[in-house]
C-alpha cells in the first residue's frame, strides 16, 4: 500500500525502552472503528524505524484504541490494544487484549500527576496504565472536564 501526502491523526505516542504506543481516543459509544485511525500512525513509527537515524531503535509499536463513555455516576474508559502481524498489510491486525476501568470521583490535574508518579514501570502493562492517566491529564488541561 502507497500513501502520499495523507494526514493521520495521533492523539498520544508513549515511548518507553523501545517499544511505542500510539493511542487514539474516541468520547461516547462509537458505531464502528475504523481501523485505519491506528493503522496509519502504527505504519507511520514502523516506516520511521526503518530510516538510517531510527534503524532498529524501535522494538515494538502497539496501538491501543480508547473509548470513553460518560455514565450518570461513573464514566467508564474502555480500552483494546492491537498490532499488525504485518505491518505492511492493514488486514493483519491482531487484538492483543482489551480491559475497561471505571472512573471514581472528580479528577484534578494534581491527581492526575501524583498518580502518574506512582505508577511503577514494570511490564507491558505500565505502558497502558501510564498512557490512561496522561489521556485524563491532557483532557483536563485542555479545559475538557469529562471526568
Amino acid at each position: 500500500m502507497e500513501f502520499r501526502n495523507i494526514q493521520i491523526e495521533i492523539d498520544l505516542t508513549i515511548e518507553f525502552q523501545g517499544t511505542v504506543v500510539v493511542f487514539a481516543g474516541k468520547n461516547g459509544k462509537p458505531d464502528s472503528f475504523n481501523v485505519s485511525q491506528i493503522y496509519l500512525p502504527f505504519l507511520y513509527y514502523y516506516n520511521a524505524n526503518q530510516r538510517a537515524e531510527l534503524k532498529g531503535k524501535i522494538k515494538n509499536v502497539y496501538c491501543v484504541y480508547v473509548v470513553h463513555e460518560k455514565g450518570q455516576e461513573n464514566d467508564t474508559l474502555k480500552l483494546w490494544k492491537y498490532t499488525f502481524e504485518n505491518p505492511l498489510d492493514i488486514t493483519t491486525i491482531k487484538l492483543l487484549k482489551s480491559t475497561s476501568y471505571k472512573l471514581k470521583g472528580e479528577i484534578s490535574k494534581n491527581r492526575a500527576a501524583t498518580t502518574a508518579k506512582k505508577i511503577a514501570l514494570k511490564g507491558k502493562d505500565a505502558l497502558m496504565k501510564i498512557g490512561i492517566v496522561n489521556l485524563i491529564y491532557i483532557h483536563y488541561l485542555c479545559g475538557k472536564k469529562y471526568y
